[in-house]
C-alpha cells in the first residue's frame, strides 16, 4: 500500500494516514456514483449538489492531506 504512504506523515500517524485517505476516496467515489443515480432517478438538485459541492470537498481532502 505505497500508494497511501507519505514521508511527510510521522511514524506514529501513519495508520490514520492511510485510514483517512482510504475513507476520502471512498466518499469521492460513492458521491460520484450517487450524483450518476441521482441523474437517472431525476433527483436534478441533489446531482447538482453532488457535482457542486460533495465531489469536490472529497477531491480537495484527499490532495491536501497527501
Amino acid at each position: 500500500m505505497q500508494f497511501f504512504r507519505s514521508r511527510f506523515v510521522a511514524e506514529e500517524n501513519q495508520r490514520f494516514y492511510v485510514i483517512t485517505q482510504a475513507a476520502y476516496l471512498i466518499g469521492l467515489t460513492g458521491h460520484a456514483f450517487a450524483y450518476f443515480r441521482f441523474r437517472e432517478f431525476g433527483v436534478v438538485e441533489a446531482a447538482w449538489f453532488n457535482l457542486a459541492f460533495s465531489i469536490p470537498c472529497f477531491a480537495l481532502a484527499f490532495l491536501l492531506n497527501r
